[in-house]
């Protein structure tokens, strides 16, 4: 037996919010449990934090410095398929003309 395959969205915000398309937003309801968004939040302070600290990226020990700082700004989103709905929750998913804004809240 195996699994299905699985997509996940990568997005990083500098706010309490990221964005999916509308394209995304279709993909999330076909795929419905297959489908996450991962969140990595503070990406302007982290970017410059990580190009200070580690601005050659090249040992181990700094790839590994790298993968937690991005791990712990990181939550997993899914369900968004029933999210998505006619309406969406304003607390959680905030529709606009060009797709979806995913809220913290989520």
């Amino acid at each position: 037996m195996s699994l299905p395959p699985y997509e996940i969205e990568i997005k990083f915000t500098t706010g309490t919010r990221a964005r999916l398309s509308t394209k995304q937003g279709e993909e999330a309801k076909t795929k419905r449990a297959e489908f996450f968004v991962l969140v990595v939040s503070g990406y302007g302070t982290l970017k410059d934090a990580l190009l200070k600290e580690y601005p050659t990226y090249t040992t181990e020990q700094q790839k590994k410095a790298i993968a937690s700082a991005i791990e712990q700004r990181s939550r997993l989103v899914g369900c968004l398929h029933s999210k998505l709905a006619d309406p969406p929750a304003p607390d959680e998913i905030e529709p606009d003309i060009n797709g979806y804004w995913v809220k913290e809240a989520l």
